[in-house]
């Protein structure tokens, strides 16, 4: 049978690589927790390399979390959790970053602020989970369904981005045949017609009239599309445009169907974490729609506090 190796976190607290000989990883990982060792990572099969699942410069906000969690959920104080993360970091940049977080605490701030300095890293959702968490005295278990919640939501992303790659490049290939016919092939044929001496006529002459634009001003066309679509990034990246870019995605006809029912599936999703937490309704509807992206969608919901205040 083939041997696992795990990086763990012992009954008594100390940190150590473990091998597990077992038929699958599933089977090694239910071996781990029978023995009551907290998971940390997973070296490989009979290697003793360093830890492989966060890499380079930047911190993996999934994994961070799932070990964190599983810390917690063992009975490992918040302070010493982070510290143990930081030791079984390999890069000293991500060694860095939780070594702030673990000073921060130890000069008594809470960790919903040090996730809340860091909106690159925690998402608004993750800041307002884990202040409810430590409102609430269930971080470990809040942290284990942020877990899920990214990793769905990690799902999710990469199925949509697969099933975009290939219309995508379909698309732009398609365009710049298009645009090689028109601004190349079609003048040739258009050379032919003047050659015989015979006028085109209907959609022919409309043909060779679009061709030849396109052919006397395709840099300058190209320029004018470059440009566009910087303008549209600005557009949709700067805040002082924040509600009519929502306005306009709203209006897109098909696509407005998908932002809003991305942000519904948002929005109870993390209404049902605060709601299975023990938070109250009231509290739990204000901080989910904190986590809506679409302006204009949230505040539909903004209405909400004020109607259950009323009974309904």
């Amino acid at each position: 049978m083939p041997l696992y190796r795990f990086k763990v976190i012992n009954p008594t607290g100390t940190q150590q690589e473990i091998s597990i000989e077992e038929q699958s990883q599933d089977l090694a990982m239910a071996r781990l927790r029978m023995q009551k060792m907290v998971y940390l990572d997973y070296i490989g099969e009979g290697q003793q390399k360093g830890s492989r699942s966060i890499k380079g410069s930047r911190l993996n906000v999934e994994e961070f979390t799932e070990r964190l969690s599983a810390l917690l959920s063992a009975g490992i104080e918040l302070e010493r959790s982070l510290e143990i993360i930081e030791e079984s970091l390999e890069y000293d940049d991500a060694k860095d970053f939780v070594a702030q977080m673990r000073k921060g605490l130890h000069e008594g701030k809470r960790f919903s602020s040090l996730a809340a300095d860091r909106p690159g890293f925690f998402s608004k959702i993750y800041q307002n989970l884990v202040m409810v968490g430590e409102e609430s005295g269930t971080l470990s278990s809040v942290l284990e369904r942020l877990h899920t919640y990214l990793k769905d939501k990690k799902e999710i992303r990469s199925y949509m981005l697969s099933a975009s790659i290939y219309p995508m490049i379909i698309g732009f290939i398609s365009f710049g045949v298009l645009i090689f016919m028109m601004a190349y092939i079609v003048p040739q044929f258009a050379e032919t017609f003047e050659k015989a001496r015979v006028e085109p006529s209907g959609l022919a002459a409309l043909l060779f009239d679009v061709s030849f634009f396109l052919k006397n001003n395709l840099f300058f066309i190209l320029g004018f599309i470059i440009l566009f679509f910087l303008g549209l990034g600005i557009f949709f990246k700067n805040p002082k445009f924040a509600k009519n870019r929502d306005l306009f995605l709203l209006k897109i006809p098909l696509l407005n169907k998908l932002f809003i029912l991305s942000d519904l599936s948002t929005y109870f999703q993390t209404l049902g974490i605060l709601l299975k937490n023990g938070i109250h309704m009231l509290r739990s509807v204000q901080i989910a729609e904190k986590v809506i992206s679409n302006s204009i969608v949230r505040d539909e919901f903004l209405r909400l506090p004020t109607d259950l205040r009323q009974g309904k």
